[in-house]
C-alpha cells in the first residue's frame, strides 16, 4: 500500500490482470441491452427525472442519532412540504459540502400507491476532533511551525469550535472562533473570532524565539469580529461582519538606526463593519491550476490614531501627539483569479484586483503607508513590505502560463502589472502625499517549478520586484505560505 516507488508497475500489473480475465468476467455477465436501446431508455429516465412529477414528500435517515438526525432533516425537507428533484439537489450538495460529514449516500424509492417519491439518506459523522500541523521550510527567513485544532459536534444546530497558532521570524500569533450553523429552507451561520498577529519584517536576530528584538518594521493586529452568512447558490458565500481592532505599528522613518534608538510608534484603534460576497472553486490553496476565485467587498471604517515618536522621528518631542478625531474611511475591494485550459497540459491564468478608498493620511509618511492597502498577488509577495505596492486607490492585472510536463508537477511564468491612482509619496518633512495621478506603476515578475506532494507544495523560483531596493528574489521552499488574515486587509 506504501510502496509509491512502484505504483505505476502495480496499476500496470492490475491492467493487465483484469484484461487476463476478461473472458471470465463476460461469463458472469446474464443479461445484455443494446447501446442504442440502453440510451433511449437513459434518455427517458432524464426526462422523467427533470419531470415537476418527480415529487418528494418524505426524507428517512439511517446512520445518526435524534438531534444529528433532525439537523440533517432541516436541511433537505422544510416544514414537511413536499420539494422536486431540482430542489433536492440544491439542497444536497449545500448539505454534502459540510466536512462535519464523513459521507451522505442518498437512495430513492416510489410509494406504489401515491406515486410519490421517499429520500433515503445514510450519513456517517466525522471524528468530532481534528488536528492540524504543518510547517513552511525556506531559504528566507520566513520559515514557521503551524498548528490548528478543531471540535466538530452536530445537534439540532452544528457546532465549531476552532484555535491556530504560527510561530516564526516573521509571522507569529493565533486565531480561535465559534462558529454555529443553522439549517433550515434559507440556512445561516454565526460566527465569533478573534485574532492575534506579530509581523516583523526585519528581523535580524540569529535566534528563533527572539521576538523582542528592535527592528525596521513591527506591526501587531489585535481585533475581535462577529459575522452572520448565508450560502449563495452551492458554491458561494453572503456575510455580514463588524469588529474592533487595534492596529500597532513600531517603525523608524530613517534608515541611520541604531539598537539604542527607539522607535516611532502608531496605535490606531478602530472599528469595521463590512458585507463581503466570496466564490472559491480553486483546486488548491496554493499554486492553483483550476478553477475560480471571485470576492467584493464594501468596508466602512473609523477610528482614532495615536503617535509616539521615537528620538529618530522628524520633529521629536518628549510629549506623545495624538490624534483625537475620528478617522473614517469607505472601501471597495474586487478580486479576480481564474484557470483556463487551453490545451492539453497548458493552461492560462487571469488575475485582477480593484480597490477604491477615501482614506485619509495618518501623522507621517510611514504610518500612512502601513495602513494602506497592499497588492500581493504572489505567494512570496505576502512575505515583503514594499512601498510602492501600497496604494489607497489602485487597478491591477496578470496573467499566468502554466505547463504540467508530468503528474503534480508544474512550470509556472507569471506577470502583473499595477496602476496606483494617485502613488503615496514623502515630502522634505515626512509627511505623506499624492503623486501627479498614474505617474508611477508597478510590475511584479515570477516564474516557478511546483511539485506538489501530499503533504504541500514544493518550490523553486525567482520573482522580480520592479520597485524593490533588491529587485530579484531567489526563493526555495517547502509548504503553505497561508497567514492568519489581517484586520486593516
Amino acid at each position: 500500500m506504501f510502496n509509491f516507488e512502484k505504483v505505476n508497475k502495480l496499476i500496470d500489473s492490475g491492467y493487465a490482470a483484469t484484461v487476463r480475465n476478461i473472458p471470465a468476467i463476460l461469463a458472469q455477465i446474464k443479461r445484455k441491452a443494446d447501446t442504442v436501446e440502453m440510451n433511449k431508455k437513459r434518455h427517458e429516465l432524464k426526462v422523467h427525472y427533470n419531470s415537476k412529477n418527480f415529487i418528494f414528500d418524505k426524507v428517512n435517515v439511517t446512520g445518526l442519532n435524534e438531534k444529528q438526525t433532525k439537523y440533517v432533516t432541516r436541511n433537505l425537507f422544510y416544514k414537511n412540504k413536499e420539494f422536486t428533484l431540482a430542489q433536492l439537489k440544491r439542497r444536497y450538495f449545500r448539505l454534502a459540502a459540510d466536512d462535519r460529514f464523513k459521507s451522505i449516500y442518498p437512495t430513492v424509492s416510489q410509494d406504489s400507491l401515491t406515486g410519490k417519491y421517499e429520500l433515503n439518506i445514510n450519513a456517517r459523522m466525522e471524528k468530532p476532533f481534528f488536528v492540524d500541523a504543518g510547517a513552511v521550510i525556506s531559504n528566507r527567513p520566513i520559515s514557521e511551525a503551524f498548528l490548528g485544532l478543531q471540535y466538530n459536534h452536530i445537534g439540532r444546530i452544528g457546532f465549531l469550535a476552532y484555535a491556530n497558532g504560527y510561530i516564526g521570524k516573521l509571522n507569529s500569533g493565533g486565531h480561535a472562533k465559534l462558529r454555529l450553523d443553522f439549517p433550515g429552507k434559507t440556512p445561516f451561520f454565526v460566527e465569533s473570532n478573534s485574532t492575534y498577529s506579530r509581523w516583523d519584517y526585519f528581523n535580524s536576530s540569529i535566534l528563533f524565539y527572539d521576538l523582542l528584538k528592535p527592528a525596521y518594521l513591527i506591526q501587531e493586529d489585535k481585533y475581535t469580529e462577529i459575522k452572520v452568512g448565508l450560502p449563495v447558490g452551492n458554491l458561494s458565500v453572503l456575510d455580514i461582519s463588524g469588529g474592533a481592532a487595534e492596529w500597532g505599528n513600531f517603525y523608524y522613518q530613517r534608515d541611520d538606526f541604531t539598537k539604542l534608538d527607539t522607535t516611532d510608534k502608531t496605535f490606531f484603534d478602530y472599528w469595521y463593519g463590512q458585507i463581503n460576497y466570496g466564490l472559491n472553486t480553486l483546486n488548491r490553496k496554493m499554486y492553483a491550476t483550476e478553477g475560480v476565485m471571485f470576492n467584493a467587498r464594501a468596508r466602512y471604517l473609523e477610528g482614532n490614531e495615536s503617535y509616539y515618536p521615537g528620538n529618530t522621528s522628524v520633529g521629536s518631542d518628549t510629549l506623545p501627539f495624538k490624534n483625537q478625531y475620528a478617522l473614517p474611511w469607505l472601501q471597495f475591494k474586487i478580486t479576480f483569479d481564474g484557470y483556463v485550459k487551453t490545451f492539453k497540459r497548458f493552461r492560462v491564468g487571469l488575475f485582477g484586483e480593484f480597490v477604491s478608498s477615501n482614506q485619509t493620511f495618518f501623522s507621517n509618511y510611514q504610518s500612512s503607508i502601513l495602513s494602506a492597502p497592499a497588492f500581493n498577488p504572489t505567494p512570496e509577495s505576502q512575505t515583503f513590505f514594499i512601498d510602492a505596492y501600497r496604494a489607497h486607490n489602485y487597478v491591477a492585472g496578470g496573467i499566468k502560463f502554466i505547463t504540467t510536463p508530468f503528474k503534480n508537477f508544474d512550470i509556472r511564468m507569471e506577470g502583473y502589472f499595477m496602476q496606483p491612482f494617485n502613488s503615496i509619496i514623502k515630502d522634505a518633512s515626512g509627511n505623506a502625499g499624492y503623486s501627479t495621478p498614474f505617474l508611477y506603476n508597478h510590475f511584479i515578475g515570477t516564474a516557478t517549478a511546483v511539485y506538489n506532494t501530499p503533504l504541500g507544495p514544493f518550490s523553486f523560483g525567482v520573482n522580480y520586484y520592479d520597485k524593490y531596493q533588491n529587485p530579484f528574489s531567489l526563493f526555495l521552499h517547502f509548504g503553505y505560505i497561508i497567514f492568519n488574515k489581517k484586520s486593516i486587509d
